[in-house]
This record gives structure tokens, sequence and C-alpha cells, in this order.
């Protein structure tokens, strides 16, 4: 029953799996390719307008006041808005499904007719969206690595600081994630689930902008998704941030814990 569980949540997201997929790993490939010949021209700029300079260290997370090298150039791309979107999109389109989406369409006493109980339907659908998500995150890596190839090896970061950006990149994506599981747990319609995924990613961007330049939104930068990835410091530095994959990785299973029980002991039929 168990397969028939996970067949049935992989065929209803395969191919928004899929197509992300593609998009991701196009779309990274592409701003991996064209970041290196901007990086003399985009030097020159920061040094003409700080606000620049000021806003492009925010969005990476170090410091660039000396300029930018080429591992630092690459390494916007696993910060870009559009890569961050298309992933946290997936995350949170994949996590509004069930319960909320299975309530919103009516669907919801099909699903719990089966002889399984709440927590292994969560279950089911918990595994086909880490597979997926999995999936997404290394089509990202793979357009990554495909375009460093035709870098020069003195200027390109190992491929292993780019493989524990991506593990850290993953993180992130279960927290969001995990998110909006807890929200699908409290709703009957999938739109609501999904707009409360995307306004917690939204003000974590945002607060992690804002964070250098307003000391209120700094003091509170822990709660932001964001402060706890830092992909810049991975490929310039090649450690592994253990403790911001820890902290994600904690608050995704707590979060999807909480989400199970609610959605195992919350009365459905009244809502």
């Amino acid at each position: 029953m168990m397969r028939g569980l996970l067949l049935k949540s992989w065929r209803e997201s395969r191919w928004t799996t899929l197509g992300m997929s593609v998009a991701v790993g196009a779309v990274t490939g592409l701003i991996t390719l064209v970041l290196p010949d901007l990086m003399g021209g985009l030097n020159e700029f920061m040094l003409e307008v700080p606000f620049i300079r000021s806003m492009v260290s925010a969005m990476m997370g170090i410091d660039i006041s000396t300029g930018l090298t080429t591992t630092m150039m690459l390494s916007v791309m696993w910060t870009h808005p559009v890569v961050l979107g298309l992933l946290w999109s997936h995350a949170i389109l994949q996590c509004a499904r069930y319960p909320a989406g299975e309530i919103d369409r009516g669907t919801i006493d099909i699903l719990l007719g089966w002889p399984v109980s709440r927590r292994a339907a969560w279950r089911a659908a918990t595994l086909v969206w880490l597979l997926s998500g999995a999936l997404v995150v290394t089509s990202a890596l793979a357009g990554y690595g495909l375009a460093t190839l035709g870098l020069e090896a003195a200027t390109r970061p190992p491929f292993a600081r780019a493989a524990t950006a991506a593990v850290n990149l993953f993180a992130l994506y279960l927290a969001a994630g995990a998110l909006t599981l807890v929200a699908s747990s409290l709703s009957s319609r999938q739109i609501h689930a999904t707009a409360t995924g995307f306004t917690v990613v939204a003000g974590s961007f945002l607060l992690n902008f804002l964070g250098p330049y307003w000391p209120m939104a700094d003091a509170v930068s822990f709660l932001g998704l964001l402060e706890y990835y830092k992909p810049a410091l991975i490929l310039r530095d090649g450690g592994v941030p253990l403790a911001n994959i820890v902290v994600l990785t904690a608050v995704s299973a707590l979060l999807w814990l909480v989400g199970m029980e609610i959605t195992a002991r919350r009365d459905i039929r009244t809502t």
C-alpha cells in the first residue's frame, strides 16, 4: 500500500519536478557562464557606486570591499534570486499538496479511504518531496559544474566545494518546505499554504538584505533562513558549514514532526 501512495504522489508531481529540474539546471548554467565575463566591469562599477557594492555583499554574505575574484563571482549563482526562487517554488508547491491540496481538490476522502494511516500518507508524500528536491538541487550542481568546465583550472573552485554548497542549499530547501508543511497541515486551501510559504521565504530574503543597513533587522537576522546559508564562504575557504546545515536540518525535522502530528490529529471533516 505504501508503494501505491508513493506512485500516486510521484505521478502528481513528476512533471513539475522534471520541468523544474531542467529549468534550474539551465538557469544555473547560464548564470555561471556569464558571471566571469562581468567581473571586470562590475568591479569598476562597485568602486564608483558603494551602495551597489554593499548590496552585492549582502546578497553574497561576505565582504567584497577589496573587489571580486572569480571564485566570489561564481558564488553569486548560488545566491541568485532566480535560482533561489525556483528552488523555493518547487519546495513550497510540493509541500502544500498534502493535506491542504487534497482537501482543496475534494480528494482527501478518497486518500483517507485507503487502508493506511494519515501518518503513512504524510511519510509517503514526504519521501517523494525529498527525492524530487534532491533531483532539483543536483540539477543546479550539474548546471554549475558543466558551465565551469570552460574556465581555467586555476580560476575554478574545486568541485568538492560546490558540492558542499549544494548540500547547504538542500538544507535551505528542506527548511522552506518544512515551513510550508506546517502551513499545509493547518490549512484547508492549497493557496493559503502556498502563500504562507512564499511569505516566509520572501521575509527571509528581505531580512538578509536589510541586515547590513538596519540594526533592528540585523538583531533578528538569526530568524531568517538565509542566515544559515553562506555559499560564498564555502567556495572561497573550502570549509564545511556543519553548524548551519545542522540548524536548518534540525528545524526542518522539528517542523516536519509538528506538521505530521497536526495532520494526524485534526478533524478534517469540519474544515
